[in-house]
Parts: structure tokens; C-alpha cells; sequence
């Protein structure tokens, strides 16, 4: 799990990052560039955040892990 947790605060560190470049070029009136830029660099940490959640194991529920479904 550690490296799941390094990898979701790298990821969600890209994300704040990129929005701070989006906002704050939007807000001083940059060139669409920097404003594409920072979403593009939004939209990298959020693609990291899914598919390191994705690739957290799920747990068995055969083997006392939780369910959605309740078995009689």
C-alpha cells in the first residue's frame, strides 16, 4: 500500500499544481497556452489517480472481505 499511497499524493500534487496554472494564467490574462497547459497537467494526475485506484486489490469476499451482495 505504500506505494499506492506515494502514488496517489504524486498524483494529487500534479493535480493541485495544474490547477494552479490554470487558474492562475486564466486570471492574469495569459495566453491560451499556459491555460491549456495547466489543464492538460489537471488532467495527467487525474488519469495517475485512476489508475492507481484501479490497480489497488480488491478484497475476496469469500474470504471474510466485504460484499455489496449478502450470501444466506
Amino acid at each position: 500500500m505504500n506505494g499506492n499511497s506515494f502514488a496517489l499524493a504524486v498524483s494529487f500534487a500534479i493535480v493541485v499544481l495544474g490547477l494552479l496554472i490554470l487558474l492562475a494564467a486564466e486570471a492574469v490574462g495569459a495566453a491560451d497556452t499556459f491555460v491549456v497547459g495547466g489543464g492538460a497537467v489537471t488532467l495527467v494526475g487525474v488519469g495517475i489517480i485512476t489508475v492507481t485506484i484501479m490497480r489497488i486489490p480488491h478484497p475476496d469476499p469469500e474470504h471474510g472481505g466485504d460484499s455489496d451482495h449478502d450470501h444466506a
